[in-house]
């Protein structure tokens, strides 16, 4: 029983004792004396304590009544809820574990996302062929690196372009099939992607920014510059969303576990819908400063002669808008264009910027890992290179980065066997030839 309830019952049973006790015209000291102090009849009968049921069939006595005429009525039974209202309870609660399992895979944990689904279709087999489950079901196997299983579940899915959650499904399967280097099927379904994107003006920003994201990582993995850089141009013009402060994330998830633990299952829903919401916006933001530190990559590739031009003025952007990681970003562009050109002292004071303004662990941090590694690299100390490429190694791996840690893998392979440290060279080889195993198993 709630604290509210048993609170509740001690205001009631305290009226009936006090209407008791007018009714015999009697003052709290004569109900009192000989067992009871009178501030103990006060207290109960304000409802601030409840008397055991030895005191109150003493008191009953007293007034000559009953011991049970000062118990509250017992509430009537609450009626059997209908067929309909069942169903209702069922798919609500149902709708919250969906929830409960979108939000654990944001949160970074897929392997709890996948029990809660799994238990969900235990109880509900229909449930398995909804693109609401697969598609998270999918989601859930892409993050804890099975692949494989999260390729095979999100073919399976229906393909209804009226589906909602059709452009999320295009999205995933791209990721699968770039990180299983199937290229024969990324390049059909970069058709399917193109022609449903060409169609769907209205599509939802946030979808359509990872679709045009996902084929510039195509694009970008097949060497295709131009095409990728037009690609991530796109994905950036989709991200026009105003910023959302983290406070108003923390409020709504707030709100949401204090509907919860009060048993107001529905607003607690509601909030946890408004905190993902938000949360998905702030991944906007995010996913805006991954393709412009991506394309700040590209322009370095092609040696464009507006590179340098193009990250200063990237760097003076971010600063009027007060976004330290895209400064962050903009620093090490600068960085690797001065150490490209062997202005070591230029580059150094980019990278301190940077190491100073990425804050956190974003594939930008880990780049100012590589870049201080460089820099020691070149300088001939390379305890301290070491020191910093394992550093930034260490970072890819814990974000995921699949394809861009094996380029890093690979890069620190040759530079020990440039120094002559063949076996811990083979370590690394083997340790990117292992991570390319695994996406293309």
């Amino acid at each position: 029983m709630s604290i509210d309830a048993l609170r509740l019952i001690g205001r009631q049973v305290g009226a009936r004792l006090r209407d008791a006790r007018l009714a015999k015209n009697y003052t709290q000291s004569q109900l009192a004396r000989p067992d009871f102090s009178v501030s103990y009849i006060s207290a109960i009968e304000r409802g601030q304590i409840q008397p055991s049921l030895r005191a109150l069939q003493i008191l009953a006595d007293k007034l000559e009544i009953n011991s049970t005429d000062l118990l509250p009525e017992p509430e009537p039974p609450a009626p059997e809820p209908s067929a309909a209202e069942k169903r209702a309870q069922e798919e609500d609660q149902f709708e919250i574990a969906l929830l409960e399992a979108q939000i654990a895979i944001h949160q970074g944990q897929p392997e709890q996302a996948r029990e809660v689904l799994q238990n969900l279709a235990s109880q509900k087999e229909e449930l398995c062929r909804e693109s609401i489950y697969r598609s998270l079901l999918g989601w859930a196997y892409l993050e804890s690196d099975s692949v494989q299983e999260g390729e095979q579940l999100l073919a399976g899915t229906m393909r209804d372009v009226s589906d909602p959650l059709y452009p999320r499904i295009l999205d995933l399967q791209m990721a699968a099939y770039t990180a299983m280097h199937n290229t024969e099927q990324a390049v059909q379904l970069q058709k399917v992607i193109m022609a449903y994107l060409d169609a769907n003006p209205s599509i939802n920003p946030f979808f359509r920014a990872r679709l045009y994201s996902r084929l510039a990582q195509h694009y970008n993995r097949l060497g295709q510059l131009e095409q990728a850089e037009a690609m991530f141009r796109q994905a950036l013009r989709a991200l026009e969303v105003q910023e959302t402060r983290q406070r108003h994330i923390a409020t709504c998830r707030q709100l949401s576990e204090a509907y919860r633990e009060s048993g107001e299952d529905r607003l607690a829903a509601l909030y946890k819908r408004r905190w993902l919401l938000l949360n998905t916006q702030t991944h906007l933001l995010n996913l805006r400063r991954e393709i412009q530190h991506t394309l700040g990559r590209i322009a370095l590739k092609r040696g464009s002669d507006e590179a340098y031009a193009s990250f200063q003025r990237a760097a003076q952007e971010a600063s009027a808008r007060h976004d330290p990681l895209a400064q962050a970003s903009a620093h090490v562009h600068l960085a690797s264009w001065f150490l490209a050109r062997e202005e070591y002292a230029q580059a150094e004071h980019h990278i301190q910027e940077a190491q100073r303004l990425a804050s956190g662990e974003t594939l930008i941090a880990a780049d100012v890992q590589f870049l201080l590694g460089d820099l020691a690299y070149r300088r001939r100390d390379y305890p301290t290179a070491d020191h910093y490429i394992e550093a930034g190694l260490a970072m890819l791996e814990r974000l995921r980065e699949g394809e861009e840690l094996i380029e890093r893998l690979t890069q620190y392979a040759r530079l020990l066997e440039e120094r002559g440290l063949i076996n811990k060279a083979i370590l690394y080889w083997k340790r990117a030839y292992e991570n390319r195993e695994k996406g293309s198993l």
